[in-house]
């Protein structure tokens, strides 16, 4: 902060130095109603955006361990590694000769069953037998329909199928190999859109909303900016960090965004109008701010020190709460050898934007000008 406020200094001092040279004969002397060359700016009305910065972790939209569901050998492997595939897909077939064998028994019991069944109604129509027949052989060919449906479970047990579109990770099995039930075969990843969690002070609440957009950046592709949508807000706030969570959506159709990355989410708040200045206007004293105001149309032009409420700073510009007014002029550069009430010499006026450099070199290019002259 030190070397910035005396380059600042040396700038205008350089300034001053390529004054013109009309202007700096024509100036009285110092005790003969000369005043002090300083550079203004008006107090303006600007949007102030204030954004919020935090650290949140990626998570692929849908993830999951595909595992066994039941203890036996594997007999067949339907995928490689980092293969994509579409929901329903079989992944993995474990050993299900047995349980085709039940699947068999299962059906042609249904079979005889229904045969029975179907008899016995016609049968009873007829009054060769009686209902309390009919009726068991309808409870038999009932169980035989649920014996089915159960061999039929068992049987799709052994097939492992992929639960939703996505790519396959590394295979975690060979074939022939025995799995216990819940044994990882791999990863299905469906990273077409990403999560991002993160979390924010309670103090922010009021600036979140669904839909809300945010940019993401992270180190594993410096300079890239990835834009997504807040998705959801948490329902509570912890009652020990007094942070909330917050879920944003991030596109991901090159395949760049890997979950688990570490991600600095910006998020910009609603603009509001707030008065600024240049922070080098600024003249701390103690626990105090101050500012010289000087009004150009009077004669001669005085600084008048003015103690002024700070805000929020951003890069070169400080909020100020009151004390002053949009449109009133400030000394930004020269308040050095200022004090309350001494005569000043508007030499230049700095508006909002403008650097001291360009200052500078507009004055050298009018100097140059009238020289040719």
């Amino acid at each position: 902060m030190l070397k910035l406020s005396l380059r600042l200094h040396i700038l205008f001092a350089a300034l001053i130095i390529c004054m013109p040279t009309q202007a700096i004969a024509q100036r009285p002397p110092m005790g003969m109603g000369g005043g002090v060359p300083v550079v203004v700016t008006p107090v303006v009305e600007n949007q102030w955006v204030e954004e919020i910065e935090a650290l949140g972790t990626l998570r692929a939209r849908e993830q999951v361990k595909l595992t066994a569901t039941v203890s036996d050998k594997v007999s067949a492997i339907h995928f490689t590694d980092g293969q994509w595939v579409e929901k329903g897909a079989i992944v993995v077939e474990m050993d299900s000769g047995e349980e085709k064998a039940e699947l068999e028994a299962a059906l042609s019991a249904l079979r005889e069953a229904k045969k029975q069944h179907q008899r016995s109604r016609k049968l009873v129509k007829k009054g060769a037998t009686s209902q309390s027949v009919a009726d068991e052989h309808r409870r038999v060919f009932e169980i035989s329909k649920a014996q089915v449906g159960v061999a039929k479970a068992k049987l799709q047990d052994h097939v492992i199928h992929a639960p939703f579109s996505g790519v396959l990770g590394l295979r975690e099995v060979s074939p022939g190999a025995y799995l216990n039930s819940g044994d990882t075969i791999t990863t299905l990843t469906d990273a077409s859109t990403m999560r991002l969690d993160f979390t924010l002070p309670e103090v922010h609440l009021a600036s979140l909303t669904v839909g809300q957009t945010v940019k993401v950046i992270t180190k594993a592709y410096d300079g890239r900016i990835f834009q997504g949508q807040i998705s959801a807000v948490d329902n509570h706030v912890d009652n020990v960090t007094r942070a909330i969570g917050v879920r944003a959506l991030l596109s991901n159709e090159e395949n760049l965004l890997k979950a688990g990355m570490l991600m600095t989410v910006n998020i910009k708040k609603a603009a509001e109008p707030v008065l600024v200045l240049p922070e080098g206007s600024l003249v701390p004293e103690s626990a105090s701010n101050f500012v010289y105001v000087v009004d150009p149309t009077a004669k001669p032009a005085v600084a008048v020190k003015t103690e002024v409420k700070i805000g929020r700073r951003q890069a070169g510009i400080v909020e100020i709460l009151s004390g002053v007014n949009v449109g009133q002029m400030v000394v930004s550069h020269g308040t050095l050898k200022l004090a309350n009430g001494r005569p000043v010499m508007i030499i230049a006026t700095q508006e909002q934007g403008v650097s001291m450099a360009d200052i500078l070199e507009k004055m050298n290019k009018a100097s140059q000008s009238r020289a040719h002259k």
